[in-house]
């Protein structure tokens, strides 16, 4: 995170439950959260474990608050999911390091 200052969280996500949550402050209420059982998350979840790649969702309704953009990479142990590695970024954060509000309208 201290490389990239657009990265609002990181997740680690055992079996779909979110445990572990850097950093934790403004993000509490996605503690706890089972993305596997979470209606408009879980066929997204399922996709990714079923792809093995990382994925990039699009803007989506953060738990948090806000609209954001997160990507999800699952991890596997003895060829079995295992766990999402996920980093979150906060979709007007995104848009403010890619200069969007910044470009002038002539451009």
């Amino acid at each position: 995170m201290q490389s990239n200052q657009t990265i609002s969280a990181l997740q680690l996500v055992p079996k779909g439950v979110i445990r572990q949550l850097y950093s934790m402050k403004g993000n509490e209420n996605a503690m706890g959260l089972n993305i596997l059982k979470t209606v408009g998350l879980r066929k997204e979840a399922l996709k990714y474990i079923d792809n093995r790649h990382m994925y990039f969702a699009d803007h989506l309704k953060l738990q948090q608050s806000g609209a954001g953009v997160f990507g999800c990479l699952p991890v596997f142990q003895d060829n079995e999911f295992w766990r999402f590695s996920v980093v979150i970024f906060k979709l007007e954060d995104l848009l403010k390091s890619l200069g969007t509000y910044t470009i002038g309208r002539s451009k």
